[in-house]
This record gives C-alpha cells, structure tokens and sequence, in this order.
C-alpha cells in the first residue's frame, strides 16, 4: 500500500477531507487540495511568502538557518501535497472574485522503521486569521486523510522556539516522537535511555 501512496492524486486526496461547507458558510473560505506540480507560480509565491513572514526569525536564529532556495526544494517537492485555505473576497468588482492564501498544510506519505506515516512539514496560519480554528482544522484534515490511506500516524518537527506552535500541537494530541533527538525511554525493568543528541527543535507524532 505504501509504495503507491506517492502517487495519489489530489482529486483521491480531497474525497478525505471534513466540512468544507462548514468554513465557506462561516467565513466564505475555499479549501482544496493540490499536488506540488499543481501549484501556479503565483501560489508556490504565495506559500512561500506566508512561510516567511511566520518563520523567518525563527529559522535565523536556528540550526537550520536560513536557506530560501532549500526551503523552497523542501516545500515544492514532486511528492508534496498541499491543503490550501483561500479567503474569497467577491467585493473586489463586479463579476471578479478574489483569492487570499490564508492558510496551508504542506504533508508527504512517508515510511520511517517500519510504519506508515504521513509527515507534516508545514502547518502555517496567516497572522490576521489566527484564532479561527484554522489550525485545528487544518490539522482535523491531516488526520481525516491519514487515517484514510492507512497512515499508522503524524509525525512533524517543531522548533523549541516556536513556543505557541509547540502548545498547540500538544493540545492536539502530540507527543515527542521516539525519533527525537532527545527522546527518553525505558525498558521492560524501568532502565531509561537517551538519545544523545541535544537539538533546537524536537520530532512530535501522533497516533492514528
């Protein structure tokens, strides 16, 4: 099964996803799911751009720097899939409408020692529509479409700075991955282990 996942197609993808009506009835946003090659120019800009302005302090002062044109291969990779929230704004002229990037998930179907995961690298939210529950749903999407292509869980770094993203990924459910560079663990007689690896940023999963 996991061998064919790269090539589900956004059209398969967008049969997973939740109360879509729900969003253009309350707030008349548009949500929809596009592979990387999907993307215009004029929307990978977009992303990109929204990105920035929500992690740019954050990744220069980090281990992972400041790297657009990586970034920018991470982001726009052949298998990236995107959950796009657009906010229309039918007022602009008449007959016209108009089309603001809101808010998106960048996600890939991944295997990692053995399981099945949906690995969420981006999860960004515009600063004039935070506290609207755009995380959370965004997030409800990810689990819908990893449970339905039999991801065994979610998986996403998370720098230690980024304070707010890391409280509420717990309070989604997350919890620090065994692939986390600080990981602690126990055995069957209560002996801990560490990883030895002190980083800047943790690995959060959770279970499907």
């Amino acid at each position: 099964m996991c061998m064919l996942l790269p090539k589900a197609s956004a059209i398969q993808l967008a049969a997973s996803l939740v109360d879509q009506e729900k969003l253009k009835t309350l707030w008349n946003i548009d949500v929809s799911i596009l592979t990387s090659t999907e993307l215009l120019l004029g929307q990978q800009e977009a992303v990109f751009t929204l990105w920035e302005k929500n992690m740019h302090s954050l990744y220069v002062d980090s281990s992972f720097g400041w790297d657009p044109p990586s970034k920018k291969r991470e982001l726009f990779h052949p298998l990236s899939r995107f959950i796009v929230l657009h906010q229309i704004d039918d007022s602009a002229s008449v007959g016209s409408l108009q089309k603001d990037l809101i808010a998106f998930a960048m996600f890939r179907f991944e295997r990692e020692d053995g399981q099945n995961e949906l690995y969420c690298y981006e999860l960004q939210v515009h600063e004039k529509t935070r506290r609207m529950g755009l995380g959370r749903y965004l997030m409800q999407q990810l689990a819908s479409i990893g449970r339905n292509w039999h991801m065994e869980k979610i998986v996403l770094t998370c720098l230690k700075a980024n304070v707010n993203a890391r409280s509420f990924y717990v309070a989604s459910g997350f919890e620090l991955d065994p692939t986390s560079p600080e990981y602690v663990s126990a055995d069957e007689d209560g002996e801990t282990s560490q990883n030895n690896v002190v980083a800047d940023y943790e690995i959060l999963s959770r279970l499907l």
